[in-house]
Formats: C-alpha cells, sequence, structure tokens
C-alpha cells in the first residue's frame, strides 16, 4: 500500500469516528427554548460547543444571539474573563460584551458597569469535547487501522524479493502457477540483489495469523472509554467475561460525573439566560431507558429442584 494512500486510509477513519462522536454529542442533551434565537438549533449549538468549550449568550439590535467569542484584556483577580467580543460566522460584527460586573468609567467618573451576557462552559474546564477525546479517536483509528494492516499481511505466505526490472516478469509466473491470487507479495528492490536472470530472487517465508478477536477487544474497551468521557452508557457485551457489579456501578459514576458536569454548566448557563434576558431556554439529558441483562431461562422440562 502507497504510503499517500495509507496516509487518507487512517484519515478517513479519524474522521469517520470525529463525525460520530459529534452526532452523539447533538444528541446527549435536550435543549429547549431556541425559538427565541435566530436561526439557531441544537445541533449548531452543541457542534459549536463540541469544537469551542465555550460560547456567550448576549442581546443585540433587539435579538438574541449564543456565538463563540474572542477574549478581552479585561480579567478578574482571579484570571477570569471580564468581557468577550463576539464572534459571528457570517462577519456581522458585534460589540465587546460583559459576562460579569466590571469597574468602568460612566461619564467622568468611575462606576459598575453591568453584566450584559452570559458564558456557556461546555463543561466545568471549559474544555472543547474535541480535545478531551482525540487521543482516544486517535488511539481508535490506530487500532482500526492495525487490523486492515493484519488482515493483509496474514493473506501473504512469502515475501519474494526481486530485481525492480524483473518484477513484472515475476508477477506474471506466480499468476500464471496459481491463478491469478498468487499468496506471495512481490517486493522489488535496487538494493543487495544483482541485476541479471531469474536466479537472483531472495525468498523469506512469512507467517502472520490473522488474529481479529484481539484488535476487537482492544478497540472495543477503547471505545467504551470513549463513550465514558462522552457520559454516554456503555456496557460490556462480552459473554465470555461480565463486568462484577463493582465495577459495573465504579463506571456508572464516572460516566455520570463526566455528564453531570456538562449538563449542570448547560442548566446554568439557561438559568441565567432567562433572567437576564426573559428567554424560556432549558436543558435536559435524554432519558434512557434502563437496560437490563435478561435471565437465563431454563430449559422446559429441567427443573434443578427435582431428582431425576
Amino acid at each position: 500500500m502507497a504510503k499517500d494512500s495509507l496516509i487518507k486510509g487512517m484519515q478517513d477513519i479519524y474522521n469517520a469516528l470525529q463525525l460520530m462522536c459529534l452526532n452523539i454529542c447533538c444528541a446527549n442533551f435536550k435543549w429547549g427554548g431556541l425559538e427565541d434565537f435566530p436561526t439557531l438549533h441544537q445541533g449548531q449549538l452543541e457542534t459549536m460547543l463540541y469544537s469551542r468549550g465555550r460560547l456567550v449568550g448576549f442581546e443585540s439590535g433587539g435579538y438574541k444571539f449564543i456565538l463563540p467569542f474572542g477574549s478581552s484584556a479585561n480579567l478578574s483577580v482571579y484570571g477570569e474573563l471580564l468581557e468577550v467580543k463576539p464572534i459571528s460566522l457570517n462577519g456581522i460584527y458585534f460589540e465587546n460584551v460583559r459576562i460579569h460586573d466590571m469597574i468602568g468609567v460612566i461619564g467622568k467618573t468611575n462606576g459598575i458597569l453591568k453584566q450584559n451576557a452570559v458564558l456557556l462552559r461546555n463543561n466545568r474546564l471549559e474544555l472543547d469535547t474535541l480535545s478531551l477525546i482525540e487521543p482516544i479517536i486517535n488511539r481508535l483509528t490506530y487500532i482500526w487501522q492495525s487490523l486492515g494492516i493484519n488482515e493483509c499481511l496474514s493473506r501473504a505466505r512469502a515475501i519474494v524479493s526481486c530485481q525492480k526490472d524483473m518484477s513484472n516478469n515475476l508477477k506474471n509466473e506466480l499468476n500464471r502457477l496459481f491463478g491469478g491470487s498468487s499468496p506471495f507479495a512481490i517486493v522489488s528492490s535496487n538494493s543487495n540483489i544483482r541485476s541479471g536472470d531469474m536466479t537472483n530472487i531472495e525468498v523469506q517465508s512469512w507467517d502472520i495469523s490473522y488474529q481479529p478477536q484481539d484488535y476487537w477487544e482492544d478497540f472495543d474497551s477503547t471505545f467504551n472509554l470513549l463513550l465514558t468521557c462522552l457520559g454516554v452508557n456503555n456496557y460490556n457485551t462480552n459473554k465470555g467475561e461480565r463486568m462484577i457489579v463493582d465495577e459495573v456501578n465504579a463506571n456508572n459514576q464516572i460516566i455520570d460525573i463526566m455528564r453531570d458536569s456538562m449538563l449542570e454548566e448547560r442548566q446554568a448557563f439557561c438559568e441565567e439566560m432567562n433572567k437576564l434576558f426573559n428567554t424560556h431556554l432549558k436543558c435536559e439529558k435524554k432519558v434512557e431507558e434502563e437496560t437490563k441483562e435478561e435471565e437465563p431461562k431454563k430449559e422446559e422440562g429441567n427443573d434443578s429442584g427435582k431428582d431425576e
């Protein structure tokens, strides 16, 4: 496989996994009251949080907006932002807005400039989701690509190395002998082989077994870690190994913490926006149906409580 093709294949896998994660994030919470914001829908809102980590809600010209922003030089004594500049995605200019009360000049005397905007955090640390999960997506991409490489290499039974100008003739001969499905890989090289006749051929045995189960187990465990980071319930479906109750409870606690860190910030934003701008925003987590493992069914005619 050419290097460019290999890189493109890994990028395709990475893009597919990232889009899947973005789709999960867009469906993880249920927003209400977005009709107060022109042309804004849940997918846009969650997509901006996914890639940026924090947004600002404000009012301008009688319309309400939730947009990304650029930082200003105004910070509190604790380093928190006091004032930010909203950035529209179509070039419309907005003045700076204040996400906290701040001391400013009113007329010729110092006074308090009141808050006129609200900060929306993706989580408590204001991290964008992509930065949080990107190392895990890279790991999943590597495992997936390795699975394909293992499958490809397991089909070869030997590596045949020959002079570059002999490779086509050798391929044709092997195809003639094996009906076009030669189990040998042909490697042409200009080094360590003297040019000449067909005797200048080196054959190395090749015995790599195809082990998809090992790669998929690694993929599944890494994927479950990804879902945990996204605050999505995940269950071990491997029938050969069941998680004990304490492990399940510990994992569920982490999932709850990750999701609550996102949900509480969204709900705090809704509460403050509704108070400041008389909007009707609300955010809830999607209702989940409890997943229960089915109890093993007793075979008919077999009562373990009775002697045969």
